[in-house]
């Protein structure tokens, strides 16, 4: 294998016999991700591309596409993107996913298992209860 740069657009890659395009650039177009250097815009941007392309598709199946086009997305992002109004996805109607992980629910905004984990760490995160100092019994009195 030998290190060559691409004729399009000159990122080194490790080339195999007499390729002249890295993986990135022999990629159908719409498999590409497009990487603008704004994370959030790239993120945003790509899953709103995927669902144009895609309509029928599944938050699960969003994150996936988007993590095999090489950006690291959650489906907590995805569901921001959803409840905010940016993005509409027609698998979701009104809160049928758990906004944590995504999955299937029929009721809430979380599953039993996410509410679990979130209670958990509630009741590890309480900072413990301060004792009480006792009262001061001197001071200044007056008579009655």
């Amino acid at each position: 294998m030998a290190l060559k740069k691409c004729e399009n657009c000159g990122v080194f890659f490790g080339a195999e016999g007499n390729e002249v395009l890295c993986k990135n650039c022999t990629q159908p177009k719409s498999k590409k991700a497009v990487i603008t250097g704004d994370t959030e815009h790239d993120k945003f941007a790509n899953a709103r591309a995927v669902v144009y392309d895609q309509p029928n598709v599944t938050p699960e199946e969003l994150v996936n596409e988007l993590k095999s086009r090489g950006l690291d997305i959650t489906i907590r992002e995805v569901m921001k993107y959803v409840t905010d109004g940016r993005l509409t996805l027609i698998t979701v109607d009104g809160g049928s996913y758990c906004s944590s992980c995504g999955t299937k629910i029929s009721l809430g905004t979380m599953c039993k298992e996410c509410s679990k984990k979130l209670d958990r760490f509630r009741k590890s995160s309480k900072p413990e209860p301060k004792k009480e100092e006792p009262k001061k019994t001197s001071g200044m009195f007056t008579k009655k």
